[in-house]
């Protein structure tokens, strides 16, 4: 079979230390990447029209289009680097792609789903990036790399600590409630499979839970759904209760959980379609 994927991609790194150009510069490139790479020094540079940056590898210029704002260099694996990309816009956070430095600078397929990475992972055939799925259902998935093409895998929910109680759900956001694996049989119990996944898709852009009378709660959206679909989840303080609302165009109102008492006022705009 040859040389591995991996095993390939560990010919030809250089020896230096990291070394930055310019202050700058620093913010852009993880201190643990050594920029001395088979292909020429990494550097991350404006572009000179007073917004965009690009990514300069020896003599190669990349991404000078003028659309890249924010340019990373996040991780190393051998002679290959993961680069990060963004236009520093709403729609999307950031992208990556995988550049190679044996051989002569080039780069994978642009990969991602707007989301931030959580890890890094490889093995000896192929390099993966772990990320929050747009699904809240799906949990996470890894954009795995195998030198040629970008394959999306689905990981499944982990339990990632999300608390139980009320008041300590202050500041986290409703839609870690639906990734984490420890909320899944509750939540499944009082919605079923499909108002769970549903509800996890709508609240997927989140402001922070809060103390609202005797709940704490927090509401979301999603305008890439049709519509601009929203939603709600509130947690009772003392009989801990669960209370899901969401809105969407072809549903209309949803509502999951004991309504009894006076409503917070995150779920109280989503039932009275605010």
């Amino acid at each position: 079979m040859g040389l591995s994927f991996l095993a390939k991609m560990k010919m030809g790194i250089g020896a230096g230390l990291l070394t930055v150009a310019s202050a700058a510069q620093g913010q852009f490139i993880s201190p643990d990447v050594d920029v001395q790479s088979a292909a020429g020094i990494l550097s991350v540079v404006d572009s000179g029209d007073g917004f965009s940056r690009n990514l300069v590898v020896g003599e190669r210029v990349f991404f000078d289009d003028g659309e890249r704002r924010f340019i990373g260099i996040e991780d190393q694996r051998g002679s290959l680097y993961l680069i990060s990309l963004s236009s520093g816009g709403n729609a999307c956070e950031v992208s990556f792609v995988w550049l190679h430095t044996v051989g002569g600078a080039r780069l994978s397929p642009e990969f991602g789903n707007c989301a931030a990475m959580t890890e890094v992972r490889s093995d000896a055939e192929t390099v993966s990036v772990v990320m929050p799925s747009t699904s809240a259902a799906e949990g996470f998935v890894a954009f795995v790399y195998d030198g040629k093409a970008i394959e999306r895998v689905v990981l499944g929910q982990q339990v990632t600590g999300v608390p139980f109680e009320a008041d300590a759900l202050v500041g986290r956001y409703p839609y870690e409630i639906f990734r984490d694996a420890g909320w899944r049989a509750s939540l499944l119990a009082l919605m079923g499979e499909s108002g769970y996944q549903l509800a996890g898709d709508v609240i997927a852009t989140a402001s922070p839970m809060e103390v609202q009378g005797d709940w704490v709660a927090g509401s979301g959206f999603n305008n890439r759904m049709a519509g601009n679909a929203y939603g709600a989840t509130a947690i009772h303080r003392t009989d801990h209760r669960v209370v899901v609302a969401i809105r969407t165009q072809e549903g209309g109102l949803q509502v999951w959980g004991n309504l009894s008492g006076a409503m917070p006022q995150e779920v109280q705009v989503v039932l009275e379609g605010r």
